[in-house]
This record gives structure tokens, sequence and C-alpha cells, in this order.
């Protein structure tokens, strides 16, 4: 009996620790099941955060690709505008010249008019002595005649 009840001892610690040995095991296959569902939804997130990436790497080769065209679009804009500057500086620089010629035509002009004002003086003056000059003769034609007509009486009278 002695042994029977050491056998029914040794099976009740027995039972008792394959009790505690399941309960082990159930509260670790509970802990293994939660650990299993965190992983999965780890790995569902990761899935969703990679394929974030995936497209955010693409918005980002988009835009660069972007960048890159309009850095060449920049860059032609910026050589169309520095050689827009330059005709426009050659622009400047023949209107200037253009000023300059102008101005000195101008110049000329007010010299070629002043010159003409002193020639019309000049032939104004030139006609105001040929007035006299034409009164001069007539009254010297006058005095020859008279001259020429008493010298006509002195010979006359000296024939006479």
């Amino acid at each position: 009996m002695e042994k029977a009840e050491g056998k029914s001892r040794n099976c009740g610690k027995i039972s008792r620790k394959i009790r505690e040995k399941a309960e082990t095991l159930e509260t670790s296959v509970e802990e293994a099941e939660k650990v299993r569902a965190e992983c999965e939804r780890l790995r569902h997130e990761h899935n969703v955060l990679v394929a974030s990436e995936e497209k955010l790497v693409d918005k980002l080769t988009e835009k660069d690709e972007i960048v890159k065209r309009l850095m060449t679009e920049l860059s032609e804009c910026k050589s169309s505008l520095e050689e827009q500057s330059h005709k426009l500086h050659a622009s400047h620089i023949a209107v200037e010249n253009y000023k300059d010629e102008e101005s000195r035509r101008v110049r000329e002009l007010e010299d070629a008019r002043s010159r003409q004002k002193e020639v019309q003086e000049s032939e104004r003056q030139l006609l105001m002595r040929v007035r006299e000059l034409e009164m001069s003769e007539a009254v010297l034609t006058t005095k020859l005649s008279a001259m020429e007509t008493e010298k006509e009486h002195s010979w006359r009278v000296v024939q006479d």
C-alpha cells in the first residue's frame, strides 16, 4: 500500500507537473500566437511601407526628371536672355551711334543754315551795292551825256 501510495503520490506529482507544463505550454502557445500575429501585422506593415517607399522612389524619380527638364529649360532661357541682352546692347549702341550721327547732322544743318543766312545777307549787300553802282552809272551817264552835249556845243561855238 505504501507502494501504491507512493505511486499515487508520484502520479499526482507527475500529473501536477504535466498540468503545469501543459499550462506553461498553453501560455507559450498563446504568446507564440500573439508573437505570430504581431509578426504578421509587422510583415503587413513592412509590405505597406515598402510599397509606399517604392511609390515615393517613383515620385522622386519623376520629380528628378521634371527638375532636370526644368533646369534644361532654365538653361535655355538663360542662354536666350543672354543672347537677347547682347542684341539689346548692340541695339543700344546702334541707337547711340544714330543719335550721335543725327546730332552731327543737325549741327551741320544748323551750320549750313547759318552759312545760307550769311550768303543771303552778302547777296543783299551786293544787290544794294549794284543798285548804288547802277545809280552812279546813271549819274555818270547823264553827266557824260551832258558833257558830250556841252562839248558838241563848244565845238560848234568854236567852229562858228
